[in-house]
């Protein structure tokens, strides 16, 4: 006996090799009409050529397809001086902002929202609020107690509703400090008053989701709520006996190895390695000129896209014939995000070195004021 096989969608065809010069009209394929323009061009010489700079990952400048693409800083010399003293020394082809030292490269960094978390967690990572008034945990009374109002209430805010969103570990923090909230301000009030409701019954989620009162309930009861019926996921019988003590025995340590999980994965003391104050805008030379680097498949790609040659036989071909790629590197690994200062930094580079072009590929989930921009 056979068994019926489920239909598996047919795989989309391969797009065709240098798809993207092709024209619709003539080929029956949407791409930019490349071909059809330089057709149409035949016989006319370029008035000049186009400098555009690549401002995003690293680039392979001795890649076969881009021999005589790559813009070369007329002023500098190959000996590793800052010969037209423009404060970056050696840079023959572009920069990079994620350099240290005469050839190292930073390959990861953070999200700009947990650099945010970490550069203001000292000052707000134990405080709470519950829309109007702020509470720190007391060691001593086991309890969060009352505490004046921030004094930078829009930093707070900017913070609380900004940043912590944007930072997985951020997130993970203030999960876990809202579940001590809850453990150490909220836990016995529910208790209680369920058993004032539902006196010598089972409670289950449909009884204790009743406490909740989204009119009169200030913002922290009302996390509490949200985070206190989450642990009835995690509680087999659904009996809120089992949900108390998963609060206070299982839950902590899940929190725990979430925060852990999320410090562990995240890269710290970056800019450390390359030994510059990323808030202070005025400080340039950082970094250095080693272009290579693990995500260099990327920019390469951008680079060839713009600028392959056309007569190239061994790859894609270019868009633009008389054309100048300079590389300035200002990402790393997918997973993190570039500084406002490098991306400011990087686009006054290109201008002061005559591009024509930006093509600008960063995008972050996260732009604080005033630094760098």
């Amino acid at each position: 006996m056979g068994w019926a096989q489920p239909l598996q969608p047919a795989a989309a065809p391969a797009p065709e090799p240098g798809w993207h010069l092709k024209s619709f009209d003539t080929e029956s394929v949407y791409g930019a009409e490349v071909t059809q323009a330089y057709e149409y061009l035949a016989g006319r010489k370029p008035l000049r050529t186009v400098t555009v700079a690549l401002i995003g990952p690293g680039i392979d400048v001795e890649h076969e397809a881009l021999a005589g693409s790559i813009w070369t800083n007329p002023r500098e010399e190959a000996n590793g001086l800052d010969n037209d003293q423009n404060g970056y020394p050696g840079d023959l082809h572009g920069w990079n902002f994620l350099g240290y030292g005469i050839d190292g490269v930073l390959e990861r960094v953070c999200r700009f929202g947990d650099r945010e978390f970490l550069r203001l967690t000292e000052k707000y990572g134990t405080l709470l609020s519950n829309g109007t008034e702020f509470y720190r945990y007391d060691p001593h009374a086991g309890k969060f107690l009352p505490v004046p109002a921030s004094e930078d209430r829009e930093e707070y805010d900017y913070y609380r509703y900004v940043v912590l969103p944007e930072s997985p570990l951020g997130k993970s923090h203030q999960g876990g400090l809202i579940m001590h909230y809850v453990r150490a301000n909220l836990l016995d009030e529910f208790d209680r008053q369920l058993k004032e409701r539902f006196p010598d019954q089972k409670i289950g989620t449909a009884e204790f989701n009743s406490l909740a009162d989204p009119e009169n309930d200030d913002e922290l009861r009302q996390m509490g709520i949200v985070f206190t019926g989450i642990a009835f996921q995690f509680a087999p019988s659904g009996d809120w006996e089992e949900v108390k003590h998963t609060l206070r025995e299982v839950q902590p340590a899940m929190m725990e190895e979430s925060y852990r999980t999320e410090w562990e994965r995240m890269p710290r003391n970056e800019r450390e390695w390359i030994g510059d104050d990323p808030l202070d805008i005025d400080q340039k030379g950082y970094g250095n000129s080693e272009l290579l680097s693990e995500n260099a498949g990327e920019g390469t790609l951008y680079a060839g896209i713009i600028g392959a040659a056309r007569d190239n036989e061994t790859g894609m071909k270019g868009i633009a014939d008389s054309v100048r790629i300079m590389t300035l590197r200002i990402e790393a690994d997918a997973a993190g995000e570039p500084y406002l200062k490098d991306m400011a930094l990087a686009i006054r580079y290109a201008v002061d070195n005559g591009a024509d072009i930006i093509q600008f590929n960063p995008s972050n989930t996260l732009y604080p004021p005033g630094q760098g921009l």
